[in-house]
């Protein structure tokens, strides 16, 4: 992977780099490439790595639709770490905003499982 045009993330907070992490022999593995173009948003990388200027990491939930559609193909499948599902937290109060529920569905019918559509 170090030997490969990539194409990073800046986190607009800090300024720092995103890290990409993979599971290496049972092993949390950070890496730290060489990046060819730097994006503070993922969806630049994504359009960079879709324009064929590299190699870029995201969630794979971002990156489902380009894997349908053919614009990307994985190539650290074997690597892939599963982490926990996302969660919001809001106060009680919030619960009937019509906005916050309509947040709270669309995040749910991103992140379900294909199998459960």
């Amino acid at each position: 992977m170090l030997n490969h045009q990539c194409i990073r993330q800046r986190l607009p907070a800090s300024a720092v780099l995103r890290e990409w992490w993979v599971l290496e022999d049972g092993q949390d593995k950070r890496l730290d490439p060489p990046a060819r173009l730097i994006f503070d948003s993922a969806g630049g990388v994504i359009q960079a790595a879709c324009h064929g200027h590299g190699v870029g990491w995201s969630k794979r939930v971002t990156l489902e639709d380009h894997f349908s559609r053919g614009d990307l193909e994985p190539l650290l499948e074997p690597y892939v770490k599963d982490l926990p599902p996302f969660y919001i937290y809001y106060p009680e109060q919030n619960k009937r905003v019509e906005c916050l529920k309509l947040l709270v569905e669309f995040l749910r019918s991103k992140l379900r499982k294909p199998s459960e559509n």
